[in-house]
Parts: C-alpha cells; structure tokens; sequence
C-alpha cells in the first residue's frame, strides 16, 4: 500500500479540527501550534511561558492531534540509538511526500513533510514529546542557516556568552544554574547552535527547560522548591553516590526559581568550558586553555548528530543516524576561546574561577 504523508495529514486535520492555537517566538523564529486539545494547548503555553506570543506569520507551523493512535499498516525501522544506549526509542518510515516517525515506548508518531509538522497520538498524556517536536523545529531552521548543533549548555553572565559541554552525566546544566544563582541568564541547558561570522560566534540556545536530579537541587537553594517537601526529607538522608546514581529528574522553570528577566536566548560565545573533571578525583578544579582544533577528544563532547526529525534543506533525510562530522564545528570553534576543567568536580569552586576570569574574556 503507498503511503501519502501529505493525504494522511489533511485527513487528520479533518477528522480532528485543530481549533485551538498558541503562538511562539524565540529570538528571531515565530511558531504557531495549533491543537484539537485545549488542555495540551493550554501544557504548552505554561511550559514555553517567556516565549508566548501573538504570531500572525509563522515560520514554521506545528500541529498536535490529540487521539487514538492511528495504525496505518506502516512497516517502522529502527533508528540508530546514541552509543551506549540499549532499547527501542524511535523508528521510521520515508513515505511518499515525508518522514513518518514513530515512539515505540509511547505509540506517538510525527509527520515530516515539505509543509507539514504534526504530531498524532496521546499527545496530552505525552506532552514533552510534543514539546521536543516543537524544538526540533527550532534547532532545523537554526541548521538551515548554518548553525552547527552542540551538545552543551549556555548562559549570559555580566555580558559575556558562556558554553560549557561534557561527557554525558558531566554537570554542565548544573554549573549553568550555579552561575545562574550568581546572576547569569539562562541561555541554553543542553543542546546550543553556533556560528562564526566574521571570527566572532553566535551562540543560540533552545527553550528546552533544564531538567535536573535530586542531588543539583538539593545543593542549590535557589531549586529547593523544585522537590515536594516529603520527597526532599527522604532524599536529604541518602549518601552523595546515591543521589548521584537516582533516575529521578525535575523541570526547572527559570521564572519561578531565579525571577523574571532571566533568559538571553542568543548571545556572543566569550569562552567554552569542556569539563574534563570526575566528582572523586582529588585534584583541585582547574580551568586551562586549550586549542580545541588541536584536542577532538574533548570536541567530541560538543558534538552532536541532529536525529531522525532533522530534514535537510535538500529534502532528503538520512536513512541512519549521520556521523557527526568534526568538519562541521572547526570552522566555527577555531575563533572560540576554549578551557578545559579538570580536577574535582567541584561547581562553586569552577564558578569562583569562572567569575574571576570574566573581565579578562
């Protein structure tokens, strides 16, 4: 049986009149979602608060139909997972006029055609799918433009534009929010875009929520109201290795714990922090500098494949997860002042001798 992405899309949208509308902005890209599902509606707009805005011309448009979810007969294969990683997440399908893809874990599927972004499934009960659909949106037209996709998080801070990337499980969302309890703007908490123009780099962050264990919001008073206040009594008696070994992960609305006025969704790069640095070391924290064009050991850490949702400009996207090309990030990270951490893992004492270098960045 042929599949047409664009067909089954209008036969949605007809069969589940998307009526209810949110409009975003972040920096420069206008986005409007429209949903069958006022709640979801009302899901988004809370979580994408700062961002909410009247749009009347978008530059991408997102639909999330809330329903059962539909079985087309569409023969799903596995996409490549993250190294490491075991179990079935995403799937996919390149039909006629698009991409269909699939979450094994929660039935929810998502078409990618030349006009169409829709999401089909529980959307409600899923809705940080539906919330990464609409930032994957961003990070696309981003790489549209010439960006290069870093695994890394990013803040503002005294008017310098700070990145810091690390191996996974590394800290580098949870050094952000210390500097962000030192004053900082939150920019980004673990995906950012870059580009060089001119031998100075943009840095664009996406408005993805830091999501944060126990052990990060218990040791920084700002996020002490992220955990109920029984779950926080039960947690306060567990050992640092436990609480550093908890899948357990809380949204942190940047509002509600650091105040109004806290986000610079773009900024100029001053410096790149690579953290190279284990909690049991006994060596003290250190900050060096690095060529990072000289060190793809720790470049490795910054890069980062776009996924099955990435659709490049020419249309077509890659049947298998895209080997993350170096090539990609030296023309921009060569005009980048780069330091590596090493040491302790040890975030006051990386935030003090972040902020003592600032003024010389």
């Amino acid at each position: 049986m042929t599949v047409n992405l664009e067909t089954l899309a209008g036969e949605l949208k007809q069969e589940h009149p998307p009526q209810h509308t949110l409009g975003l902005q972040v920096d420069e890209w206008r986005v409007r979602v429209d949903s069958n599902n006022d709640e979801l509606i009302k899901h988004l707009a809370h979580y994408f608060k700062p961002f909410v805005r009247e749009i009347s011309e978008p530059d991408t448009h997102v639909v999330a139909i809330e329903c059962t979810e539909p079985d087309w007969g569409i023969e799903y294969t596995d996409w490549e997972r993250e190294g490491g990683k075991v179990g079935r997440k995403d799937a996919f399908a390149d039909v006629e006029g698009g991409r269909m893809i699939w979450k094994v874990r929660t039935g929810m599927q998502f078409l990618l055609g030349e006009q169409t972004r829709l999401a089909v499934g529980q959307c409600l009960k899923n809705d940080n799918q539906v919330i990464n659909f609409i930032i994957t949106q961003y990070i696309t037209w981003l790489l549209e433009r010439g960006n290069a996709l870093c695994h890394a998080a990013a803040v503002e801070w005294q008017g310098k534009g700070l990145m810091f990337a690390g191996f996974s499980g590394g800290g580098k969302s949870t050094l952000s929010l210390h500097l962000m309890s030192r004053g900082a703007k939150y920019t980004s908490g673990d995906r950012v875009l870059i580009k060089a123009d001119h031998e100075k780099v943009r840095m664009h962050g996406v408005p993805k929520l830091p999501r944060i264990n126990p052990g990060t919001a218990l040791n920084n008073p700002d996020l002490a109201k992220i955990i109920p206040g029984q779950r926080k009594s039960e947690l306060a008696k567990l050992s640092r290795d436990e609480l550093w070994k908890l899948e357990e992960k809380y949204d942190v609305y940047i509002d509600e714990c650091f105040g109004a006025d806290r986000f610079a969704m773009s900024a100029d790069v001053d410096a790149l922090f690579v953290l190279n640095w284990h909690r049991n070391s006994e060596d003290p924290t250190e900050l060096h500098e690095v060529n990072l064009v000289e060190r793809e050991d720790l470049l490795a850490a910054v890069m980062k494949s776009p996924g099955p949702f990435w659709i490049p400009v020419d249309g077509n996207p890659p049947a298998k997860k895209p080997a993350v090309d170096p090539g990609w990030y030296l023309p921009h990270v060569q005009y980048m002042r780069v330091y590596e951490v090493t040491g302790r893992a040890d975030f006051d004492a990386a935030a003090d001798k972040i902020e003592a270098m600032l003024k010389d960045l």
